[in-house]
């Protein structure tokens, strides 16, 4: 993934603000495997103030935390945000749902049976829509 991570990091020094790159970035690293530290780089370091409230930058912030076991910093990242399911935002209720039940296993292991049972439950809900 050198060269395409490359031509990536070109294009967002170039055009910092652009949150489609930025996402369409770190979903390449994140499926091709990709270091976590580089997603965290990307996506927390050295990313541009003006996407730090964008819905698709929040998405990739989740799924890092759903991949570094931080499911509680995920659910933050959609639990509280309103989505346009007309905009491809489907991956976001997948997402919402994996970081509940991972959570809820997480919880449950520790003998945090009520805490778990309710992010199971959690799990069958739908992130806001607008």
């Amino acid at each position: 993934w050198g060269p395409a991570l490359d031509a990536y990091r070109r294009a967002i020094a170039r055009w910092p603000d652009y949150a489609t790159l930025v996402s369409e970035c770190d979903r390449m690293l994140a499926e091709l495997g990709g270091p976590a530290d580089a997603r965290r780089e990307l996506l927390y370091d050295k990313l541009h103030p003006s996407l730090a409230d964008n819905d698709a930058i929040a998405v990739r912030r989740a799924d890092l935390a759903l991949a570094t076991g931080q499911f509680a910093a995920g659910l933050a990242q959609v639990a509280q945000r309103q989505f346009h399911p007309g905009e491809g935002r489907f991956d976001t209720h997948r997402l919402f749902v994996r970081l509940n039940i991972r959570e809820g296993e997480r919880l449950a292991a520790a003998g945090d049976w009520r805490a778990a049972l309710e992010h199971f439950r959690q799990a069958h809900l739908h992130p806001k829509l607008r």
